[in-house]
């Protein structure tokens, strides 16, 4: 995925739909004109646009990563019923500062569910089928931050699955697949808490 400023688009930069709403009528985050176009497979995340790193240190975004585990539970004939928790890939939780005086989620919410469900489509591309890569969002959700005075945070999940059946652990696609997120969250200025 690469994040640029709006640039008339041609054959050697395919256009994948703007970020922003034409309309924009007010751009107080500076977020109007936004561009997102996909990464070819193993491209480098460019120098990333100083509106989107704004918003990054403006919302002083972060990210946790978390185990993500199924319940498998078998009820064999006869036998009494059991379950196993099985790892079955990751949990990416990307957090940022919501604006106090807002109820829903801000314009910028939005931004940042867009940039993260491209990435994980561009991530899902590049790795093996074995492999799936949503991005979750939780709009109506406010979580408040027990580490830093009750700040009220907004939330987006990304979750790193395997594809090869319910009982099967999560492999090195799914290891590979969290490692080349982290690296592009940190390329735009999101630190790992």
């Amino acid at each position: 995925m690469v994040i640029t400023d709006a640039v008339p688009a041609d054959a050697s930069m395919p256009s994948h739909g703007s970020v922003s709403d034409p309309q924009c009528p007010d751009d107080a985050a500076g977020l109007c004109g936004l561009e997102i176009r996909t990464m070819s497979p193993h491209e480098v995340l460019p120098a990333i646009s100083e509106n989107v790193r704004r918003l990054v240190e403006d919302h002083r975004a972060y990210y946790e990563v978390s185990a993500h585990y199924i319940v498998l539970e078998q009820r064999p004939a006869g036998a009494a019923p059991s379950a196993r928790r099985i790892q079955a890939g990751f949990d990416i939780d990307v957090y940022g500062a919501k604006p106090s005086h807002e109820a829903g989620p801000a314009p910028e919410y939005e931004l940042g569910y867009r940039l993260l469900r491209e990435l994980a489509e561009t991530i899902v591309v590049n790795t093996s089928k074995s492999c799936a890569i949503e991005a979750i969002p939780f709009r109506s959700t406010t979580i408040l931050d027990t580490k830093n005075h009750f700040v009220p945070l907004a939330m987006i999940r990304i979750t790193i699955t395997q594809k090869r059946g319910l009982d099967q652990a999560a492999g090195p696609a799914e290891q590979h697949a969290l490692q080349e997120m982290e690296e592009n969250l940190k390329a735009l200025g999101v630190p790992r808490r």
